[in-house]
């Protein structure tokens, strides 16, 4: 008898467990998702939202300024038309005696790499001025500015153009990448 009951509790157990087993959700083997980003999103933010492995489907548009650190197995799939684009508008000139003025916040770095020649004394610097996407030649000093250049002066955040820019679309790249970081596998 004592046999028996051994025997009949094993199997309730045996049966309990795999009760159990097949009321447990099954969890796939890759948990990837797929995000899709539209024009204003922080892409950052969507990334620091999502696990390693996400794939994001960038859809068309013009992503301003957008600095993006993934994660290890991430992908960012950009449908035709979508623009990471590093330049920020500006719209804001005033005319000062023969120049075009405009506030920018941006600051110097320490140090720059590289030697420029004399026709492009200012080439280390990172930014650049484009007047509908052609850009401008970037000048070392203020007195060099003249039509179809320009200077920044770090020291009072300030832009100076030789070209009128009424009627233009004036950009001034400050993104320094628009990827970057140390995650692995990365597409």
């Amino acid at each position: 008898m004592q046999r028996r009951l051994k025997g009949l509790r094993l199997f309730s157990c045996l049966v309990l467990f795999l009760m159990l087993l097949a009321i447990q959700p099954v969890q796939p083997a890759s948990s990837s998702s797929q995000v899709t980003v539209h024009p204003g999103d922080d892409i950052q933010s969507l990334v620091n939202s999502h696990p390693p492995g996400t794939s994001f489907l960038i859809i068309p548009g013009t992503y301003r300024l957008q600095s993006i650190r993934p994660k290890d197995g991430d992908t960012f799939t950009g449908q035709p038309g979508a623009t990471l684009n590093g330049a920020a508008i500006l719209d804001n000139f005033t005319q000062q005696g023969q120049y075009w003025v405009a506030d920018v916040p941006v600051s110097s770095l320490h140090s720059y790499r590289g030697e420029c020649d004399k026709q492009h004394p200012a080439c280390m610097y990172p930014e650049d001025l484009f007047f509908d996407s052609k850009p401008l030649k970037r000048v070392a000093g203020l007195s060099a500015v003249g039509p179809g250049s320009w200077y920044l002066d770090y020291s009072t955040e300030k832009v100076y153009v030789g070209s009128d820019p009424g009627g233009h679309t004036v950009e001034l790249s400050e993104a320094h990448a628009a990827f970057w970081g140390s995650a692995s596998n990365v597409s």
